[in-house]
């Protein structure tokens, strides 16, 4: 061995991201996108793994993958990106601190409120019947009262 970082690597000393590596990698044959997500939050946050954007780059499209049924590829992407920038901030950190590109996605909550008032207002009563007993579920502390339902209804 040439040199005291070659003598580590061989002891298994270093570090080099192959740990996160694996463990994403197993993780994205059995688990939900949602849930890679929250795993490369916590990867990201509590592990300091050598790279972020690396991992980021190498998983995209399992992080991205519920949001591609819907949308193009961009704006999957930035929906992901936008869902992992919400867990960061959880814990006082955002994308550019760890080197991720930031999301084109920025809401503003007052539009949000108001688009949500709006659609609200539309409902008809059988609608609101059962929007209000969801909303009074969520907001229900009680664990062993019933949050599940099954609403059985014709589309347009």
């Amino acid at each position: 061995m040439t040199s005291f970082k070659e003598a580590c690597r061989a002891r298994n000393l270093l570090e080099d991201g192959d740990e996160w590596r694996n463990c994403l990698r197993e993780a994205c044959s059995f688990q939900m996108p949602s849930k890679l997500r929250q795993l490369f939050t916590f990867i990201c946050v509590f592990c300091n793994p050598t790279s972020s954007l690396a991992l980021w780059k190498e998983f995209k499209s399992y992080l991205c993958e519920e949001f591609e049924l819907h949308t193009s590829v961009h704006q999957s992407v930035d929906l992901a990106l936008h869902n992992l920038a919400n867990q960061l901030h959880a814990h006082n950190m955002a994308l550019m601190s760890i080197g991720l590109p930031e999301s084109a996605i920025s809401h503003s909550y007052v539009e949000m409120e108001r688009q949500g008032e709006r659609l609200m207002s539309m409902l008809n009563p059988l609608q609101r019947t059962i929007f209000d007993a969801v909303i009074r579920a969520i907001q229900d502390v009680d664990k062993a009262s019933p949050k599940a339902f099954c609403v059985n209804a014709f589309s347009k």
